[in-house]
């Protein structure tokens, strides 16, 4: 059942509606070696099919892996494949890829990252030459510094308490105001982590679909003068910190597709972001 602090109880009905599947994903550091080419993973080599053109960045550096997702392993969640492997490249850089004028250069080209789809594959992966293939552990950036086996499970999580998620839940009067009513800020912030963590919904996860948790301001969230083109956007991938994998400060990397674009298996126009504290 859903817990929610006595505060939040007349927003029963509103929380209880929001009820997501997402998959949960848990990491378990691995070497290359133990990992087979096509299984989910984050970090290490990707799967490469014959006359593969390796994604590489706006100057022309090949890219590493940051994850990739095999959905035969993956439990089925609605409104995503139940078939093909699904791969995020980014730019080991300081921004590890990130494009930052979303609003201005909307939709937005995937030129220092790239999100590939392979709706088929084959398990004979054959013999491969990795030599000149970078990888997030040979980075000098501690984002995602190694490679890491996927433990993927099914789960449900309800709207975070900010954002775009929040706002569309709650209308134009959204969760963020009652909370700004409450006049002791520590006790505002107390009754926030109760509620996420009381029902399991920890801030840092890493998962596939759900609500995202952004560390600051949801990107998809526009203002009344200027609404955003991306409020309709959901998320496909989240990838947190936790006792290995870092986003400078605690941060929280986000994928955002089109809904349309996700039925129709189109990955060319997914927004990617984090931030972080």
């Amino acid at each position: 059942m859903l817990y929610l602090p006595k505060e939040y109880e007349p927003y029963r009905t509103q929380f209880e509606s929001s009820q997501l599947e997402y998959i949960k994903i848990t990491t378990m550091p691995t070497s290359n070696d133990a990992l087979s080419l096509t299984q989910s993973k984050f970090g290490g080599y990707p799967y490469m099919p014959e006359g593969f053109d390796y994604p590489r960045n706006a100057k022309g550096n090949m890219m590493p892996l940051l994850a990739q997702i095999n959905f035969a392993e993956v439990p089925p969640l609605a409104g995503f494949p139940s078939s093909g492997l699904l791969q995020f490249y980014a730019t080991a850089d300081d921004m590890m890829g990130m494009h930052e004028e979303f609003d201005s250069e909307f939709p937005v080209t995937q030129k220092n990252y790239r999100v590939v789809y392979h709706s088929s594959f084959t398990q004979e992966e054959g013999s491969r030459i990795f030599a000149d293939i970078p990888t997030t552990a040979a980075s000098e950036f501690d984002f995602v510094p190694g490679s890491y086996a996927l433990q993927l499970e099914k789960t449900v999580g309800y709207v975070p308490l900010s954002g775009v998620d929040c706002q569309q839940i709650f209308g134009e009067y959204h969760f963020e105001n009652l909370q700004e009513e409450i006049d002791d800020y520590e006790e505002s912030d107390r009754l926030r982590m109760e509620y996420y963590a009381k029902n399991s919904e920890e801030f840092v996860q890493h998962k596939i679909g759900g609500y995202a948790n952004p560390v600051q301001e949801d990107l998809r969230k526009g203002t009344r003068k200027k609404p955003s083109q991306m409020a309709h956007y959901q998320q496909l991938l989240q990838i947190a910190s936790d006792g290995h994998i870092r986003w400078a400060d605690m941060g929280v990397a986000h994928f955002f597709i089109d809904p349309a674009d996700l039925k129709a298996l189109d990955f060319s126009r997914v927004i990617y972001y984090w931030s972080c504290g």
